[in-house]
């Protein structure tokens, strides 16, 4: 009666290492079915059809060798059909034999793509414009709030740190008003390296203010003593 139950909860034998080895994809296999090497020509091919400047590679394979020929414009395209190539399944390397067109027609193709930068540059004038008058509002802001001497003397304890507090706030605004039209143009990368310039001042400041204050209430402490 015990022995079906007790068998069921036993745990399973583990199991060969065959089946539980996974494959290993960067062997080579010893033999290659018939009719690999023209489909593998022919997905290559396709790829280089679809892409822009890569319609003139020829391609030839035999036994899973991949032979690329050609021209290309640059180092970068080379090496990016190379990549391509080596990245169907069923090719074992591939032989790199495209050569760069220094032909003056080919790499005139320069000049159009800065064409191309001009023309959006142009077509994006009204946003710089738009983000640049943002920018010099909010400084503008800034600065008027930090022009406001006899309230930040009343508020500190000497004419130094009155000035300190009226510098950071410009500073505040004018990085605002950086980050945020920087935002507003899409500069992901400038936008990083003007909050981490504006931490680096930031903690410069505080530090700045920091000392101003220890410095002047002991000041205080002592004019008060001598009195």
């Amino acid at each position: 009666m015990f022995a079906k139950p007790a068998y069921a909860i036993l745990p399973e034998a583990p199991a060969s290492k065959e089946e539980a080895a996974p494959n290993d994809q960067s062997t080579i296999s010893a033999s290659q079915d018939a009719g690999d090497d023209p489909l593998i020509a022919q997905r290559i091919q396709g790829i280089f059809d679809e892409l822009s400047g890569f319609e003139g590679i020829a391609v030839e394979v035999s036994e899973g060798v991949v032979t690329l020929s050609g021209t290309l414009a640059d180092a970068d395209a080379i090496a990016r059909a190379e990549n391509i190539a080596g990245r169907v399944s069923g090719v074992v390397t591939v032989e790199n034999m495209i050569e760069r067109n220094l032909s003056i027609e080919q790499n005139l193709s320069i000049i159009g793509k800065m064409s191309e930068l001009l023309s959006e540059l142009v077509s994006a004038l009204p946003l710089i414009a738009v983000a640049l008058l943002m920018a010099l509002v909010i400084g503008a802001i800034g600065y008027v709030i930090a022009g406001f001497r006899p309230l930040w003397k009343r508020l500190s304890p000497n004419a130094f740190l009155a000035e300190l507090v009226a510098s950071a706030i410009r500073f505040v605004f004018v990085i605002g008003g950086l980050v945020i039209a920087l935002d507003m143009l899409g500069a992901g990368a400038l936008l990083g390296a003007v909050l981490g310039g504006a931490g680096v001042v930031g903690i410069a400041l505080g530090f700045a203010m920091r000392d101003t204050i220890e410095n002047g209430v002991t000041t205080l402490s002592r004019a008060r003593s001598l009195r």
